[in-house]
């Protein structure tokens, strides 16, 4: 080609032309070099090329088992869940895939968008003219290829998979959210589909996929790694790295080196998320939800997920600025000296703030080891003290005992507005609400003799005693009307966690 006389301007749409080329014959080996060749809009950080490469290792089939440990939508689902299918397709196009999420709304989505891609000019321009949708089975359930054996089955965890088996197979986050991986049974629920269900359709030869948000430590990736550690390819990606904290951080279960060795505090995606944007993020929800969610290091129990440095100190309650009050209670009837270390009734008093920096606010606590004729009187004269305009709320234990119990409180309280709580879910879920709004710097104290056993038993530091955290919490969920965003849970496109705390406040 001669290029004398060629204008800049056509010099400029040459070049781009033969890069453009470059791209469409990277694109045919590569799972990053597809996705931009196919988006050119699409934004690859070396998080995301290294992932692409380990996932470019099971197509290739020198890989077939991999682990994908990474924060929410940091964008690993479109490399494994859109890209992956797609370049199987155009490699493997006699081998069928199957697809899983924790819901098969997830699943499906990502497999309309692997179909958009298989049936996009792009695809053609890289895999040739062989390779299209069957056109009468184009089920986001269930769809094949022309003349082929392929396609691609999409189910949620849990559901069946049938109709065939699969030499591909894709789990894009097992669990939903913080209830769902703190319910024992649902996790045994997914060990179980995983075993007898999904494993089963998967070839001899086969390849499987898992990518994950970490959210316990007996979750599918948990177990897996229990049952089979060196079976398994792990990438893990955490937020922002953390190596430089290795001897500290190395005896905590679960905890693996960075996959891209990356500097200390180095953020993993910083086109989409920087390092300063995270490290606000991990202020506002506190150490536990942090290390889970963003730093793939999770951890069962409530300690550590109330970060009390950040709990407001008020030494007088402004009650001008007071829109509603609750004194929560949480009961027991075993007095002081009859058991080794018997747990405590409590009750906590919050009220909401109408203005200041502090949304809610603890005004006074009730902790005593009292028989049940000492709990009676001692809330009645309570909510004597605190006046009608105070709600009272009572845990109800599970069973008809628990039942009677705040029936007699509640006959014994008439004239105020009574109701009562039955808690569900592990209590770091129901601890969660009030540690992310503590965490944003929501929630203070007033300053009182019982401020430092309250502060110890969020800390954790009471002997295993969480009476207060669970009356405390109770009181948080009536403010809160059991509607306030917390920092936590499934990130998607549409509902982005990481600023949810923002736009409530």
């Amino acid at each position: 080609m001669r290029l004398e006389g060629l204008t800049p301007e056509e010099l400029k749409r040459l070049d781009a032309i033969i890069a453009r080329d470059r791209l469409r014959r990277a694109a045919g080996r590569s799972i990053a070099a597809w996705l931009k060749y196919h988006d050119p809009l699409y934004t690859a950080d070396p998080f995301h090329e290294h992932l692409a490469g380990w996932l470019d290792r099971v197509v290739a089939g020198s890989v077939d088992r991999v682990i994908i440990q990474a924060p929410p939508q940091h964008g690993k689902s479109r490399l494994a869940s859109v890209g992956l299918p797609t370049v199987w397709m155009g490699h493997h196009p006699d081998q069928p895939i199957i697809m899983a999420s924790y819901g098969s709304s997830l699943s499906t989505k990502h497999s309309r968008e692997v179909q958009e891609a298989v049936d996009s000019p792009a695809f053609r321009e890289v895999f040739g003219d062989g390779i299209e949708l069957h056109p009468k089975q184009r089920s986001v359930f269930d769809w094949r290829l022309r003349g082929r054996r392929g396609g691609l089955v999409a189910s949620g965890v849990g559901g069946a998979i049938t109709g065939r088996g699969a030499l591909l197979g894709i789990i894009d986050d097992p669990f939903k959210n913080w209830q769902e991986a703190y319910s024992a049974r649902i996790r045994d629920n997914v060990w179980t589909w995983y075993e007898s269900t999904f494993l089963t359709r998967i070839w001899e030869r086969g390849r499987v996929v898992i990518m994950t948000t970490r959210w316990h430590e007996d979750d599918l990736v948990g177990r897996l790694l229990k049952a089979e550690p060196d079976r398994w390819v792990v990438l893990n990606y955490p937020a922002l790295n953390e190596d430089d904290k290795g001897k500290a951080l190395a005896e905590l279960p679960g905890w693996r080196p960075d996959s891209l060795g990356r500097r200390p505090g180095e953020a993993l995606a910083p086109s989409r998320f920087s390092r300063e944007y995270l490290e606000r993020r991990r202020d506002a929800m506190g150490p536990l939800v942090w290390a889970a969610l963003f730093q793939q290091r999770p951890t069962t129990g409530t300690g550590g997920v109330f970060p009390t440095e950040k709990l407001g100190i008020i030494d007088v309650l402004d009650e001008s600025k007071v829109a509603r009050r609750v004194r929560a209670w949480d009961l027991a009837t075993t007095p002081e000296g009859t058991a080794p270390d018997p747990d405590y009734t409590v009750g906590v008093y919050m009220v909401e703030l109408t203005e200041g920096p502090c949304r809610w606010a603890v005004v006074d606590v009730q902790r005593g080891r009292w028989s049940s004729t000492g709990v009676d009187s001692t809330v009645v004269r309570t909510a004597q003290r605190d006046g009608r305009g105070v709600h009272v709320r009572f845990e109800e234990e599970p069973g008809s005992a628990g039942r009677a119990r705040v029936d007699s409180l509640t006959r014994a309280l008439a004239g105020f507005a009574v109701s009562r709580n039955r808690p569900t879910g592990s209590k770091l879920v129901r601890a969660l609400p009030m540690a992310s709004q503590m965490g944003a710097g929501h929630v203070a104290i007033v300053r009182a003799p019982w401020n430092h056993a309250f502060i110890a038993e969020l800390r954790g530091d009471d002997s295993g005693h969480d009476d207060q955290v669970d009356a405390a919490c109770a009181a948080f969920e009536y403010l809160a009307g059991g509607s306030t965003p917390v920092a936590v849970g499934r990130m998607t496109v549409e509902e982005d966690p990481l600023t949810r705390v923002e736009r409530f406040v």
